[in-house]
């Protein structure tokens, strides 16, 4: 865009002096003949667009002509420097003349230094004599330095360093004589200090009079401008900028309609050059206008506000939706000025209104809304679950205004979201949260049916629910329904007060927030009263027993035999002429219970019970966990074992059942870093943590152990999806008088043999090392350990530590500088035969 500049008079003047300045005689010269001054002005370079107000002041008074200064010269070789100018004329001999012509020459050609006095020189030569007329203007706060002389210079400000040059000629003639030939030559360099103004003179003569008042500036670039967090009603505008550099920002917005996008770049532009330099007080405090103009027969709204020159940000809020916009920016201090940036963009869509649910079952529901008045290209609908947090999300044609949404979890709660999309933006979202109906309990069960009671069990709602509603009747009376409410938490329920011989039908289902879920059903008939007679169980061993029964008079179709440890019900459907069945795979010494129902017209009744107790375990008082497996436990978990037999305390461990064939005692275990493992000498000899978590079991319960029965080792390693093992065949731990050291051989896995290295070596902690090599281990790496000088294995080292080696290091399988996450240590008895050598699943 073009940018308009400050006009000048350039029309010649004719400088007339009404006086002689000069009465002295002249050479044989000849006198030169009387010219005309025709001052040239060059147009200071604009900063903006449009018209530009200086905010240079004026002086009081103007500068005295050549004329005026030399009839003042009589009787004064110095003339006393006034508030506005000083004359003084100097006679230089023909060397000085030279020297200073060169020297003025040489300032011409570079930008002179700021915050110096303006100083120009006229050059007269009369009768071969040269003098010097010299004026001093003194600037209201800082001047800059020029020289003038006979050589076309380049005026240059800061900003843009562009070149002006202005040449005067004044010659005026009297009587034939040569009176003045001057040609003066300015060269300014505006100040770069943005809080400094430098004020132009005023030249006067007694026919005309030229005014130069003008504004130096200098055009700097705001870098960065941009628009982001565009929404339906509003967008943020950010840009970078030296710091210090503006005093304020000044930025712009307007409405774009009908294709006037060229009129108001234009109109804002004429805007933005009549704003002067914006000072204020407190850089903190904005202004803010709002203008109204006429723009091609119709009214523009304009919002304009000056920012302090610290921002670096706007919001600009509550506009239309979808609505084109033209924004500008620039910045502007003292002696500074940016160029104006102009971005054009939209706003985002319309959003929907009015969300809604319909068609709520167990896995989907039907969302809906009002759409809007605008056009729009699409809608987009998320939904997430605020449990687990999963979500998902969907595109809906702009013809369109509801969606079903399927494959949901039951009782769960959903939150929903839907916003409108035009082309890359989308609008604000409306949001609503919704839940879907609870999933119905499953495996519905009628247990211990007896004539007058009947025990109801059920596998609950995968989803929370708030409770469970219980409905059941007779046929024989069929509009009685009884009706129980009971807690989300229930798996059973009681009947009482049935009536014999009698087919029930019982309905139940979930309720969440008054949503219940599908009904679950069953039926079941009450007994008529006959009962069995069961034997005393018998041929009862740890593992198995034998049970018998003498039928009724009244014949079965078939029995079925249930026998319950604890939790764990097992069942048997046998034949109506069996009497006698041996139960086997029984967990030694522990207490079962027995039933036995007859079925007749497709429905068991009428049962027996008895209890009975499997025989006394083959280790009474285990001493580790491989015993305890013998004893019959299965599954990994803590155990109650007598280290030093029946005579001794028990002691709670944590056994491994599953790794290796099971058996294991384990003493160590490293998991989370939840325990501190750099401690004491006494708490390495009674163990500390938790047995669930991180632990160490205790050295004196090791040489316990490790003391009665030849032990094996295992260690199991685990870093991310990596496991490794390694296995010792013989494991051994002294006494507390030999400092608990550590014997073992027969290695074997897949971790590498790291602990080789630390064969035959006591133990130590932070408070004792009974055999120093070298450094203190325990200290240097900060755990309790069997170190040499130091290790290779470090597995009691600070858990999640990379740096000087101190982590839990196993070197042979992972280096020095992997800190493990997950360790085992375990030991069971040699005798146990090896049923995995590859690597197995680590527990923890």
């Amino acid at each position: 865009m073009k940018i308009p500049t400050a006009k000048t008079d350039t029309k010649p003047v004719k400088a007339k002096p009404d006086k002689i300045v000069f009465v002295k005689k002249t050479d044989t010269k000849d006198p030169k003949k009387n010219t005309t001054a025709k001052p040239t002005v060059y147009p200071s370079p604009t900063v903006s667009p449009g018209k530009v107000q200086s905010n240079i002041t004026k002086r009081d008074k103007v500068i005295k002509t050549i004329g005026q200064v030399l009839l003042n010269r009589e009787g004064k070789r110095r003339q006393e420097q006034s508030k506005e100018a000083t004359t003084t004329i100097i006679k230089l001999d023909k060397q000085s003349q030279t020297d200073l012509t060169d020297k003025s020459k040489r300032n011409t050609l570079k930008d002179e230094p700021v915050n110096q006095n303006v100083t120009q020189i006229s050059v007269k030569k009369v009768n071969g004599t040269s003098k010097i007329l010299e004026n001093g203007f003194k600037g209201t706060k800082e001047s800059s330095n020029a020289t003038m002389s006979k050589t076309k210079v380049t005026m240059r400000t800061a900003g843009d360093r562009a070149k002006e040059s202005r040449t005067i000629n004044v010659t005026s003639t009297e009587k034939d004589k040569q009176l003045l030939d001057i040609n003066v030559t300015t060269a300014l360099q505006a100040e770069k200090s943005s809080d400094k103004h430098v004020n132009g003179t005023n030249f006067e003569s007694k026919t005309h009079t030229k005014h130069f008042n003008k504004t130096i500036s200098r055009l700097s670039v705001i870098g960065s401008v941009k628009v982001h967090n565009i929404t339906s009603t509003g967008f943020i505008m950010s840009w970078e900028a030296p710091r210090d550099m503006y005093k304020n920002f000044t930025i712009t917005r307007r409405e774009i309609r009908g294709g006037n996008e060229d009129s108001e770049k234009i109109q804002d532009g004429a805007v933005a050059e009549n704003v002067t330099d914006v000072q204020s007080p407190n850089l903190n405090r904005t202004s803010t206008t709002v203008q109204s103009s006429k723009l091609e027969g119709r009214t523009v709204k304009k919002f304009s506000q000056v920012l302090a020159g610290t921002t670096r940000s706007y919001y600009f809020k509550g506009l239309q939706p979808q609505t084109q916009y033209l924004v500008s920016l620039f910045g502007s201090g003292l002696g500074v000025r940016s160029k104006i940036h102009r971005l054009t963009l939209s706003t985002g869509p319309e959003p929907p209104t009015d969300l809604m649910f319909s068609n709520i079952t167990e896995t989907s529901f039907s969302v809906s809304w009002t759409k809007p008045k605008s056009i729009v290209a699409e809608f987009k609908v998320t939904y997430t679950n605020t449990v687990t947090g999963e979500s998902g999300s969907m595109s809906v044609d702009s013809q369109l205004s509801n969606v079903l949404l399927s494959k949901l979890s039951a009782g769960s709660t959903y939150d929903i979201t839907v916003t409108s999309v035009l082309e890359t933006l989308e609008s604000e979202p409306i949001t609503a949260s919704v839940t879907t109906v609870p999933d119905s309990p499953t495996e519905l069960k009628v247990l211990n049916i007896t004539d007058t009671k009947a025990l109801l069990v059920w596998k609950p709602s995968q989803a929370k629910v708030d409770s469970y509603i219980l409905s059941y009747g007779t046929t024989k009376s069929p509009n009685v329904t009884i009706t129980v409410t009971l807690s989300g938490n229930t798996m059973e329920h009681q009947l009482r007060g049935l009536h014999r011989s009698s087919l029930y039908m019982v309905k139940i289902t979930s309720q969440v927030n008054r949503l219940q879920s599908s009904p679950v059903s069953t039926t079941f008939t009450t007994g008529s009263g006959v009962k069995l007679q069961v034997v005393t169980p018998d041929e009862v061993t740890f593992h198995s027993a034998v049970i018998s029964w003498r039928a009724p008079r009244v014949a079965f179709k078939s029995y079925k035999l249930t026998y319950q440890l604890s939790e764990e019900v097992k069942e048997v459907i046998l034949n109506p002429s069996v009497t006698r069945y041996e139960l086997t795979g029984l967990a030694a010494f522990s207490d079962y219970t027995v039933k036995i129902e007859g079925e007749r017209d497709g429905q068991y009744m009428s049962f027996v019970s008895a209890e009975f107790t499997t025989s006394q375990l083959p280790h009474p008082f285990p001493t580790d966990c491989s015993e305890k497996q013998v004893n019959g436990m299965k599954e990994s978990g803590e155990a109650e074992i007598y280290p030093e037999g029946k005579d001794g305390e028990p002691v709670r461990v944590y056994c491994d059942m599953e790794t290796d064939g099971g058996g294991w005692t384990v003493f160590q275990r490293r998991m989370d870093g939840s325990t501190d493992f750099f401690r004491s000498w006494r708490d390495y000899s009674k163990g500390f943590g938790l047995l669930s978590g991180e632990f160490w079991l205790g050295n004196d319960i090791l040489h316990t152990l490790t003391s009665r029965t030849p032990m094996s080792l295992r260690i199991d390693l685990r870093s991310g999806n990596d496991t490794a093992f390694a296995h010792y065949a013989n494991f051994n731990i002294s006494s507390e008088a030999n400092h608990y050291v550590i014997e073992l051989s027969g290695y074997f896995g897949t971790a590498g043999d790291s602990m080789k290295y630390h064969n035959g070596r006591p133990f130590s902690t932070i408070d004792k090392d009974p055999n120093i090599l070298s450094i203190h281990c325990a200290k240097a790496y900060m755990g309790g350990w069997w170190y040499k000088n130091c290790y290779k294995a470090n597995l009691n080292g600070l858990y999640d530590s990379y740096s000087d080696n101190k982590g839990v290091v196993w070197i042979d399988w992972k280096g020095k500088d992997a800190s493990l996450p997950f360790t085992e240590m375990k030991l069971r008895p040699s005798y146990i035969s090896q049923t995995i050598l590859s690597t197995p699943t680590a527990q923890g």
